[in-house]
């Protein structure tokens, strides 16, 4: 147990908590709450390895690595009352956790859409679980490194995806010519957009028929993943009037992967065979 535990978190006692159904080691120190248990398995298939996987009443969780990292994904259920069983027992185990909420939200701008990007930096505390923790004039204000690293993180991705020729429909805002963007040397050495080595392990039947047949063979591409109004879509290669052309067709923004030409094809075409 951390003896550096915040004093107002009553800590539970033992080694394996009772409602998450962990003990010491099992947690990654980065560790990302979403809140529906069956989104703990979609943000398992992004991660390179898993170590554990394991599920006690609503509290799903998997541990592995993502680029050598070490990273936990629990689930919390809905409420904050919730949200503070996982966090209390994650302290019990654990040294010094960073936790990263992640999932979905509403929006009150109507200028932020389905699928947009938002990293939050703030909450308005309208419960009643954290006033047992400190006073309710407190900001719920998120870790200030922790923010500028996630923003950094995005903004470098979709800069690589524009660099490598797509993505700009929404994420116009990350790129060089963005507000942030703008302090970026103009010719940066960046790595090119992400590589999938095997599309046939997250293409479905039912992705494909997002974009029309005759543009999938025409481009030899393969829809792997989609998620609000953005598609992820694997190319042979940078191909920027390939991504503008499907995103005006379908109305999607395309966010481009990179995979082998042969693999591509040979997954479009059992998956649009009649």
């Amino acid at each position: 147990m951390p003896t550096s535990a915040d004093h107002r978190v009553a800590l539970p006692t033992g080694e394996r908590q009772y409602h998450i159904g962990l003990g010491p080691g099992e947690l990654a120190e980065y560790i990302l709450l979403p809140g529906d248990p069956d989104r703990t398995a979609r943000i398992a298939t992004r991660l390179d390895s898993i170590e554990l996987e394991r599920r006690n009443r609503e509290f799903a969780t998997v541990t592995g690595s993502y680029r050598g990292l070490p990273i936990s994904v629990i689930s919390t259920g809905i409420g904050t009352d919730n949200v503070e069983i996982v966090v209390a027992e994650v302290l019990a185990i654990t040294k010094r956790p960073t936790f990263i909420r992640v999932g979905s939200c509403g929006s009150l701008q109507p200028e932020i859409e389905l699928g947009d990007l938002v990293i939050s930096s703030g909450a308005v505390r309208l419960e009643a679980t954290t006033s047992f923790f400190v006073h309710d004039g407190y900001p719920a204000v998120a870790d200030y490194e922790a923010v500028v690293a996630l923003v950094e993180a995005a903004d470098s991705a979709m800069y690589r995806a524009k660099q490598a020729g797509g993505g700009v429909r929404v994420w116009e805002h990350a790129f060089a010519d963005g507000p942030r963007g703008a302090l970026r040397p103009t010719r940066a050495t960046l790595p090119p957009a992400p590589y999938l080595s095997d599309p046939a392990r997250l293409a479905t039947r039912e992705l494909q028929s997002l974009i029309p047949v005759a543009l999938a063979q025409e481009f030899n591409v393969a829809v792997v993943g989609h998620e609000g109004q953005v598609l992820t879509v694997a190319f042979p290669q940078p191909n920027p009037a390939a991504v503008d052309t499907i995103s005006k067709v379908t109305g999607f923004a395309v966010y481009p992967v990179f995979s082998n030409p042969a693999d591509i094809e040979a997954t479009r075409r059992r998956l649009t065979a009649a």
